[in-house]
């Protein structure tokens, strides 16, 4: 896989939409928009793709109704840390399988 790493959402909105992208990690805990507001503007983007380019969200919160809201957001999956390696990557293949 090639990573691309943004160090705050509207960096990496930009980044999603000036590149070509499989598959979106997203931590809700960013500096400046949240993750859940990344990922409503992903998925309201002119770049088409960006509709259904899945996104996983990874986050410490785990109070009751995060995982809704991430959902809601348009993220396709939800992970809470401490994140299992082996789910992520199970996550990532399913989506994304290697070559």
């Amino acid at each position: 896989y090639k990573l691309i790493n943004a160090n705050n959402g509207i960096k990496g909105v930009a980044l999603a939409e000036a590149e070509e992208v499989s598959l979106i990690l997203l931590d809700i805990n960013l500096p400046d928009i949240d993750g859940y507001e990344v990922a409503r503007r992903l998925r309201a983007s002119n770049k088409r793709e960006l509709a259904t380019v899945p996104i996983i969200a990874v986050t410490a919160n785990a109070l009751k109704g995060d995982a809704q809201r991430a959902l809601l957001a348009g993220c396709d999956v939800y992970m809470s840390k401490p994140i299992n390696i082996r789910e992520l990557w199970a996550r990532v293949e399913a989506f994304v399988p290697s070559a």
